[in-house]
């Protein structure tokens, strides 16, 4: 597992529904194709495919 970095913290700033995905793989990881939901609330609390962000794991292959 690798954990979620968000690349930009200014998005977290504004509440809404914000869609994100891998831009580029890591080095010697299989690129991930699924695309993620993620919503902030004006509270500031940030869920990703509807889980608390600190519970949100994504799991990524090494390439053989």
């Amino acid at each position: 597992e690798i954990p979620l970095r968000l690349v930009g913290s200014e998005m977290c700033k504004e509440t809404g529904e914000y869609t994100v995905r891998e831009s580029s793989p890591l080095t010697g990881y299989q690129p991930i194709t699924d695309v993620y939901s993620v919503l902030v609330t004006s509270e500031g609390a940030v869920t990703i495919n509807s889980l608390p962000a600190q519970d949100f794991r994504m799991k990524s292959s090494r390439i053989q």
